[in-house]
């Protein structure tokens, strides 16, 4: 992405957050405009948001986002001097919740002191440092390995063994 690419998505993000929290407020009350993502000839631009609460509100912000696109798109061109105003594009953003997700995994870990592997069954502490060292072992046993072969390009070794 280039300098201006960057520097106009963070303009258009600005500019709607700032649009939907003043004109909207009700309506755009849990939603939050996480990032923006524009083309390279700045004619499409996906503005990505995220949504506190269930899969109501995040049906509703959908909703208003499809209902009010044309008109944030003309008020955000007439705030940004730009030749083309962007196509604006309102995409969900997952992150927030996968980073939820990592952070209650990573809440488990510290409770219970093992690692919770979906599958199988979980592997214990006492399991994955066996594996590590058994690893470890095998590595090591193929550098003995490699340092015990000659090499083909070592003259020295080569005009000893002439001798």
């Amino acid at each position: 992405m280039s300098q201006r690419q960057i520097r106009v998505a963070e303009l258009v993000m600005r500019e709607v957050s700032s649009l939907m929290h003043a004109r909207w407020r009700s309506e755009t009350q849990g939603i939050t405009i996480t990032g923006a993502d524009i083309s390279s000839d700045l004619q499409k631009c996906r503005v990505f948001y995220s949504v506190l609460g269930d899969r109501e509100s995040s049906a509703a912000a959908a909703k208003f986002f499809a209902k009010n696109s044309r008109e944030i798109r003309r008020i955000v061109g007439s705030k940004i001097v730009l030749k083309f105003t962007p196509e604006l594009r309102f995409c969900r953003d997952h992150s927030v919740e996968r980073g939820m997700r990592v952070l209650e995994i990573l809440d488990e870990l510290d409770e219970s002191g093992e690692a919770p592997i979906e599958g199988n069954g979980k592997k214990t502490e006492e399991e994955r440092y066996r594996e590590k060292e058994a690893w470890k072992a095998r590595k090591a046993e193929k550098r003995a390995a490699k340092k015990s072969e000659p090499r083909r390009n070592d003259w020295k070794s080569l005009a000893e063994d002439d001798d």
